[in-house]
C-alpha cells in the first residue's frame, strides 16, 4: 500500500517538474500524459486522498483527480482519460491507484447586524467589495488585528495598505464612519498564471485604537481557539461563517493542488491546500476552521463548490503574515 510520501512524491512530479527533466523516455511520456490530463478543462485539481466507494472511505491512499463533472468513459478523449494506476515509470517502488472525484467548479467564497462587540464569525468587508467573514483575532507586533482572506480585505492584492475595513460589511449594513474598525495592514501577494505555487489566501487589518475595547476573540458556539494544529485526513472540523453560521465538515485531502480564477486577477494556482466535505457558501470566506474535537485552529477557509470546501493550512497563514493567533 502506498505511503503518504509516495503520493506526495508523484504530486511533486506532476505539478513541479517538466517531462524533459526526467531520465528516460518512459518516465517523460508518463509525466506528459498526467500533466495533459491535469491541464484539461474538466480537471480542476489534483491531490492525495483516501479512495471513496459507495460513499464509504476506504483505507487506500490514492492520487486523486478532482473534476467539474464525471463523464462516461467513451465520451472522454483518449489524452484526457485518467488511468486506473499511476504509471510505474513514475512510481517504480509502489503501485499507486488513482481516484476521480466530481467536485464542481470552485469559486472564492466572498459574499449581520452590527453588534456592540467585534468578534470572529461575523460579516466584514472593505468599503468597495463583497462581504466575507472575520476569521480570528491576531497580534501583529504590538497591535491587534483581524484576520481574513486577501480577496476579502485586499481585493486579491489590488488593495492598498491603509484601506478601510467595515464590520459588518457594506452589504450587511456597515457604514462609514460608524462601522470602520480597521485598516489593511498586510496580505500575501498572489503569483498568477495558474502554477501550483501559492500557499494561502490571507490578509490582516490593524484594529483602530478606538475599537480595541470592543474586540472579543471568542467564537460563538466554539469558544476561543486553544492554539493551532496540523490538519489531518479524516479530522472533523468546525467553522463559524457570515452566511452559513456554525457548520462542520470532514477533511478529505491535505495535498489539494488546484487553480482557481479570481475576478480581475486571473488564474491563481495553489499547492497543498485542504479539501473537505462541503461546509460553506459564498460569504463564508475568511472563517477560521478548527478541529471540532480539540478546538485547535487548523486553517482559514477561502473557497468552495457545491461538493466541497477548501481552506488554507493555518501555519502557512500565520507565518506569511507574521502574526500570532489570540487564544
Amino acid at each position: 500500500m502506498p505511503s503518504e510520501q509516495d503520493v506526495e512524491d508523484v504530486l511533486g512530479l506532476v505539478t513541479d517538474l517538466t517531462p524533459q527533466s526526467l531520465p528516460g523516455p518512459a518516465a517523460q511520456k508518463a509525466l506528459l500524459s498526467l500533466q495533459t490530463i491535469v491541464a484539461s478543462d474538466n480537471v480542476i485539481g489534483i491531490g492525495g486522498a483516501f479512495k471513496v466507494r459507495d460513499r464509504r472511505r476506504l483505507a487506500k491512499l490514492t492520487l486523486t483527480f478532482y473534476v467539474k463533472h464525471k463523464s462516461p468513459l467513451p465520451k472522454v478523449a483518449d489524452p484526457e482519460r485518467i488511468p486506473l494506476w499511476v504509471p510505474s515509470a513514475l512510481s517504480p517502488l509502489s503501485a499507486i491507484a488513482t481516484d476521480v472525484v466530481a467536485l464542481g467548479e470552485l469559486r472564492p467564497h466572498a459574499a449581520g447586524v452590527e453588534m456592540a462587540s467585534v468578534r470572529p464569525g461575523r460579516s466584514i468587508s472593505r468599503l468597495d467589495s463583497d462581504p466575507g467573514t472575520l476569521g480570528a483575532i491576531v497580534r501583529l507586533g504590538e497591535s491587534i488585528g483581524v484576520l481574513s482572506n486577501s480577496h476579502i480585505l485586499a481585493l486579491s492584492g489590488r488593495g492598498r495598505v491603509g484601506d478601510g475595513i467595515l464590520y459588518p460589511g457594506a452589504q450587511d449594513g456597515g457604514r462609514v464612519p460608524a462601522s470602520l474598525i480597521a485598516t489593511l495592514a498586510s496580505y500575501l501577494p498572489f503569483v498568477t498564471g495558474g502554477a501550483f505555487v501559492n500557499s494561502a489566501d490571507c490578509a490582516v487589518a490593524r484594529v483602530l485604537p478606538a475599537v480595541a475595547g470592543k474586540i472579543v476573540p471568542t467564537i460563538v458556539g466554539v469558544g476561543r481557539p486553544i492554539g493551532t494544529a496540523k490538519p489531518q485526513r479524516g479530522m472533523e472540523v468546525v467553522k463559524l461563517g457570515r452566511t452559513t453560521g456554525l457548520t462542520k465538515g470532514t477533511i478529505l485531502d491535505t495535498n489539494f493542488r488546484f487553480s482557481m480564477k479570481y475576478p480581475k486577477i486571473g488564474d491563481v494556482g495553489f499547492r497543498d491546500q485542504v479539501l473537505c466535505t462541503p461546509y460553506s457558501q459564498s460569504g463564508d470566506s475568511g472563517s477560521l476552521v478548527l478541529d471540532a474535537k480539540t478546538k485547535a485552529a487548523v486553517g482559514l477557509h477561502f473557497a468552495g463548490s457545491a461538493k466541497g470546501s477548501v481552506f488554507c493550512p493555518i501555519q502557512a497563514v500565520l507565518e506569511n503574515l507574521a502574526v500570532t493567533l489570540v487564544t
